[in-house]
């Protein structure tokens, strides 16, 4: 196969797969528009790099448009603006493909034909490229192909056991049985049906893990606390633009007309009160004033400055005017809060970079010790793995997504909830300022939800429980059988350089 038709083919399927990204109802689409480009890597091994790299590249930009929110917003130039947005997103879009892609420059070596081998390396390659982009280089594991099945509470359930690494595997060695079957369809039909069985077997193996995941991790606290989650819906020129006491009237207004006598806990987004909480009392008396009053507490995310750095933090603020410890972010966003290492201070996108968190803590409150991550961390497993650890007995997301744009952005990143939920089995409280804020079960399931974009509040019960999932234990060890192949596959090109080299040096 021609290498332009290679590049092609792999782009085209990279751009399907990124329509479930886009569309969340076309989420099936990602059980097949992967499989092209693995065909091309079968059918041309020594082209593989350039199939997935085309693939992904494809796969990335499409997925992360919404890039294009980012630049114009900042920049007054509009011109300017989409100009930036494309570097950001043609930079992205290249290292993800590059540390997704490299892995499988080793499957070259592989040198068989053997369809359970090919379709395991392919899938446990995969996601090792996955799992490295939560480390390196700029930690944007935003595109996780689990993350687009979580609306499908039934194919997640077993992330309770082995994360969501562990159904991304699964869509990528489906993807793989589909290119089996167009490789074979003329040819040999019993392969044909070998894999069409095997497609319906690894379904129904999911399903399994997910039925026993359910009866294993049932237990939980028959006591039903109230919540009541604000949604402001403030733009990001009214965040920036009204005074703090404007703001802070407008959630305390939604909070005051919708709250109820069985109400424990009240839920503010990310940066909801300013850090005018430190140095103006009248703004701080209002706030005090309001909980002392109502008799009730408020968890919210604020701008928190020590030692002269700027935290994005959260804490609870109790009826007795106390507070919580504070806990400030560890996870920051790239370009958006700090300029990755190799870029120079004058590309931040805030005047004020933030300085990253030092530790996870649990933030006890009247419904139970809550495990809070804010904004981006949500993104990454492991911080609502150590909260669980700690004894959260329920999670919390924070988070002011209206910078990111109105649409595309809100919804992935939603999704992530839905799967540190599952994979923790925790009930989720989502706070954004201009949605999707809801409730989530440890199930899965979205008990509540508001709409994107809309000024409103929901009201729910959630049940605490101090469930620790194999999971929560354990972490990501679906990634060690791909760290030991890859590891072999590096063994032995290595074992093949030094024999060419060898033989080099004695024919010289």
């Amino acid at each position: 196969m021609k290498t332009k038709k290679i590049i092609l083919i792999s782009a085209i399927a990279g751009f399907f797969s990124a329509i479930p990204f886009i569309f969340e109802n076309l989420y099936f689409l990602i059980f097949l528009s992967i499989s092209p480009t693995i065909y091309c890597m079968i059918k041309n091994q020594n082209k593989i790099f350039l199939s997935v790299f085309s693939h992904m590249f494809s796969f990335y930009f499409f997925c992360d448009i919404w890039f294009f929110a980012i630049g114009t917003n900042f920049l007054s130039s509009k011109i300017l603006g989409i100009l930036l947005s494309f570097l950001l997103i043609f930079l992205v879009s290249s290292i993800l493909s590059l540390v997704v892609s490299l892995p499988f420059l080793l499957l070259k070596t592989f040198n068989t034909s053997n369809p359970l081998i090919i379709a395991l390396a392919i899938s446990f390659t995969y996601i090792f490229g996955e799992w490295l982009q939560g480390i390196f280089p700029i930690n944007f594991p935003w595109n996780r192909l689990c993350n687009i099945v979580s609306c499908n509470s039934n194919l997640i359930k077993s992330s309770s056991f082995f994360g969501g690494l562990f159904i991304s595997f699964i869509i990528i060695l489906i993807n793989v049985l589909v290119a089996y079957i167009i490789i074979y369809f003329k040819e040999n039909k019993k392969s044909v049906m070998y894999a069409v069985i095997s497609i319906y077997s690894i379904f129904l193996i999911n399903n399994v893990l997910g039925i026993t995941a359910d009866k294993i991790y049932s237990t939980e606290n028959k006591d039903p606390r109230e919540i009541l989650i604000v949604q402001a819906n403030h733009t990001t020129e009214e965040k920036n633009n009204l005074e703090p006491n404007q703001l802070l009237e407008s959630y305390l207004k939604l909070s005051e007309e919708n709250i109820t006598d069985k109400t424990k806990l009240i839920v503010f987004p990310e940066t909801a009160i300013s850090s005018s909480f430190y140095y103006n009392s009248s703004y701080r008396e209002k706030l005090l004033d309001f909980v002392e009053k109502k008799n009730i507490s408020i968890l919210f995310g604020l701008s928190y400055r020590r030692d002269d750095k700027r935290y994005n933090s959260a804490a609870i603020l109790y009826p007795d005017k106390t507070m919580s410890e504070i806990y400030s972010k560890q996870q920051l966003v790239p370009f958006g809060e700090y300029t990755p290492f190799f870029l120079p201070e004058s590309m931040h996108f805030l005047e004020n970079a933030f300085t990253k968190g030092t530790q996870s803590i649990i933030l006890e409150s009247d419904i139970g010790n809550i495990g809070c991550c804010i904004c981006f961390e949500s993104v990454f497993p492991n911080l609502s793995r150590k909260n669980t650890l700690l004894n959260a007995e329920i999670l919390a997301v924070l988070t002011n997504d209206a910078w990111l744009g109105k649409y595309i952005p809100i919804y992935q990143h939603h999704s992530h909830s839905v799967l540190r939920a599952v994979e923790n089995r925790k009930y989720m409280i989502t706070s954004a300022n201009t949605g999707i804020s809801s409730v989530i079960s440890p199930e899965g399931k979205i008990i509540t939800k508001t709409q994107k974009n809309n000024t409103q509040t929901i009201t729910a019960n959630v049940y605490t429980n101090n469930i620790k999932t194999f999971y929560s234990k354990v972490g990501d060890v679906i990634i060690i059988p791909s760290i030991l192949i890859l590891m072999f596959l590096l063994v032995r090109q290595f074992a093949f350089w030094l024999k060419y080299f060898i033989n080099k040096l004695k024919k010289a």
